[in-house]
């Protein structure tokens, strides 16, 4: 039983999850405005891995930070699994 529950607070970490706040951050940078190294170093994991993936293009990642605004709007959160 212990280990469920560490499933699940592992699952439900920030760590996990990407936020409002870094969806505009992540816009922001790659819509070309001037955002610092250190809010970038501060991402969570899933901002971080769009940011680094290079196998897709600056507007597919541009697209898929808005579908992510989208839900944002639509289910009322902040945080987006």
């Amino acid at each position: 039983m212990q280990s469920n529950v560490t499933i699940k607070k592992a699952y439900n970490s920030n760590n996990n999850v990407i936020s409002k706040k870094e969806t505009q951050i992540l816009l922001d940078y790659f819509n070309g405005l001037q955002i610092s190294q250190e809010k970038l170093d501060k991402l969570h994991n899933p901002a971080k891995k769009i940011l680094e993936n290079k196998d897709i293009d600056v507007e597919d990642k541009i697209e898929l930070l808005y579908d992510i605004e989208t839900q944002f709007t639509f289910t009322g959160q902040d945080k987006y699994r």
